[in-house]
């Protein structure tokens, strides 16, 4: 469950990492600002993360982080995690934070990281099993965190059924009208506020949850491609081929001969 992680002090401008270029392996990651500043853009949103912001990210993803010219330094501490369970968990996490989470540096899950740093850094994690027993302790304290934050927000509930409806539904031909009607708002009240809320556009998260089924339907099942497309929401192969290529970097054909 935890694949790497450290303590960093970036200062050049060549520090920028493509969500989609971070390879084939699903991952998450954990990076907290200390001090300095970098930017963050999710789908179509961009975010400023100062100290004492989280990002919360997962990959392969349309994400950018970089450090601009604007900011001299970006010093943070980070956890990459991986694995079936802690994709499961994240994205439970990502409703309650969105990409991007305000927390205390005397935090529990920051104070926690921390720990867990300087505990692998002082080469006394021992092994792998309990590398992952801290990882799925600090991914509780994570998610014990969130919830306070979903509860501010008088829209999180439409929201949240909105998340629900499209998760079961996504294999069917649903827009932005569909979701908004789901939540009770006009389509442009409802794609300001998911976006805000989600860090991505209502459409771009709909064909990351298409994307995510295709590839796992071409990871687990030797289905036809065209099978996959009608299973995952897309309308042809050809569609999802261009649609995947582009999300992944590779065709669907590359991506199950690879064995990811």
């Amino acid at each position: 469950m935890l694949g790497s992680l450290g303590h960093a002090r970036e200062t050049s401008a060549r520090y920028d990492w493509d969500g989609l270029k971070r390879g084939r392996h699903e991952f998450v990651l954990f990076q907290y600002t200390i001090s300095g500043c970098g930017r963050l853009r999710v789908g179509e949103v961009e975010h400023e993360v100062g100290s004492g912001t989280a990002m919360l990210l997962h990959f392969p993803a349309e994400n950018r982080y970089w450090l601009p010219a604007s900011s001299a330094h970006w010093e943070f501490i980070y956890l990459c995690l991986h694995g079936r369970e802690v994709m499961r968990l994240w994205s439970k996490l990502e409703k309650g934070h969105g990409p991007l989470a305000t927390l205390a540096a005397d935090s529990a899950p920051v104070k926690q990281a921390a720990d867990i740093i300087r505990t692998a850094l002082r080469g006394e994690l021992g092994s792998p099993f309990a590398a992952s027993a801290l990882a799925y302790r600090w991914l509780m304290l994570m998610l014990d965190a969130a919830p306070r934050k979903e509860r501010a927000s008088p829209h999180a509930p439409a929201l949240e059924r909105v998340r629900r409806y499209a998760e079961e539904r996504f294999v069917e031909p649903l827009g932005v009208d569909d979701l908004a009607k789901v939540a009770g708002f006009s389509r442009f009240h409802f794609t300001r506020l998911f976006t805000a809320h989600v860090g991505s556009s209502p459409t771009a998260w709909l064909v990351e949850l298409r994307v995510k089924e295709a590839a796992r339907l071409l990871r687990e099942t030797r289905l036809p491609l065209k099978e996959i497309a009608v299973r995952s929401g897309f309308k042809d192969s050809g569609y999802l081929g261009k649609v995947f290529l582009a999300r992944t970097g590779q065709p669907p054909g590359s991506y199950r001969r690879s064995g990811v």
